[in-house]
């Protein structure tokens, strides 16, 4: 065992002392044999560099490959056969079927490079039109799916106030609990940017999601369906004062974004609401809404809308109601008890049935009585 050290210690004595020609090393062991040996080894390490050298795949471009890729040459190669013999990516690995050949193989397989190559991620796809109009049907597929799991366990509601709808829990619902996750489903810059883009965004719209708007949304009804140059002063202003008072805005407090149950949640202060909302940065947006109390069957969901310049205050409390709310409240008081006494009045002088046994038509004020938003809800 000493000597076995004895002999590693003494290798790079032999590499000082050759060039000075010193024909022994300290030790029991002859300088001339270590150095012979060395050197032999020297050789054989050589030689197997450039045994791996030669036997590594050479792209066409001249450059030698890194020897990580020698054994997925085959694996890029199918990988290359299932690209489209146009598309940009095919062509960039006839170029160079070396380190891309790798990457896409990864890529396919577990959806980025491996950390132990490469720590930056894959890049984002370039999708075709085929591929981008199937993405949006799944993602429609997906919208419609969350909207039904967010309804299983909440409701449009009439609240019978000024308010007028609002969204209560079907069943009692804990603390911490997720109630709603749903993409956006209109964006546009409206604020921290300094531009507006309402309309331009509302007029690339497809006429059927414009329509769905419209339904889940009676302000909309209004504004007209055609391209920017339909549009008037007065659509623009109602168009824009829409997404101000039901659009949240994303984290960067730059964009806009209008959700098709999350919209219809009512204000309360931060005291008084029971639940909580942030929204994704990235797109598509979704915003998530988290209960910070429990609630009861039946109980209306409230959350702060964090806007400084809100007319109306807080449902509950009414804190920060300006004037402008309270005249809304009132009127909306008085509108209400002159339709109730209309009614009754209206069901006081309905005329008797003829001998024929046909009975008078209803007053048509009654059918009129159910406000669209709630003819919505209850189809």
């Amino acid at each position: 065992m000493d000597r076995w050290w004895e002999v590693h210690i003494s290798m790079p004595y032999a590499f000082a002392t050759w060039s000075s020609r010193t024909p022994t090393i300290p030790g029991s062991y002859d300088g001339d044999v270590l150095l012979i040996f060395t050197m032999a080894l020297a050789v054989i390490l050589l030689l197997l560099a450039l045994h791996n050298r030669r036997t590594a795949p050479q792209p066409a471009n001249g450059r030698p490959a890194p020897a990580r890729v020698r054994d997925c040459t085959q694996e890029g190669e199918a990988a290359q056969g299932s690209l489209p013999s146009g598309s940009p990516t095919a062509k960039r690995l006839q170029r160079c079927p070396g380190v891309m050949l790798y990457t896409l193989v990864l890529t396919c397989k577990i959806g980025h490079v491996d950390s132990r190559f490469s720590r930056r991620r894959a890049p984002r796809p370039a999708w075709t039109p085929g591929e981008a109009h199937s993405r949006g049907a799944m993602q429609g597929a997906a919208r419609n799916a969350e909207l039904q799991r967010n309804l299983e366990v909440l409701k449009i509601h009439e609240t019978n106030t000024n308010r007028k709808l609002g969204v209560v829990a079907r069943r009692s619902l804990p603390k911490g609990y997720r109630i709603i996750y749903e993409p956006a489903t209109f964006s546009c810059y409206q604020w921290g940017s300094g531009k507006r883009t309402a309309v331009e965004e509302w007029s690339e719209l497809s006429s059927e999601h414009r329509r769905h708007m419209r339904l889940l949304h009676t302000v909309l009804r209004k504004v007209p369906d055609g391209g920017k140059d339909a549009f008037k002063e007065r659509d623009k202003r109602r168009l824009e004062s829409f997404i101000s008072d039901y659009a949240f805005s994303d984290p960067q407090r730059d964009r806009a974004h209008i959700y098709e149950l999350t919209c219809y949640i009512n204000h309360a202060c931060s005291t008084c609401a029971n639940a909580e909302f942030w929204v994704d940065s990235d797109w598509p947006n979704s915003i998530t809404v988290k209960l910070v109390r429990d609630v009861k069957k039946n109980d209306e969901i409230f959350i702060c809308y964090h806007k400084p310049s809100l007319y109306f205050g807080c449902a509950l409390c009414r804190y920060g109601e300006t004037l402008r709310g309270r005249l809304g409240r009132l009127l909306f008081i008085i509108r209400n008890l002159s339709r109730r006494r209309c009614k009754a009045n209206a069901n006081e002088t309905e005329p008797a049935s003829d001998d024929a046994g046909i009975s008078a038509a209803p007053d048509s004020s009654a059918s009129n009585d159910i406000p669209s938003d709630k003819a919505l809800v209850n189809s």
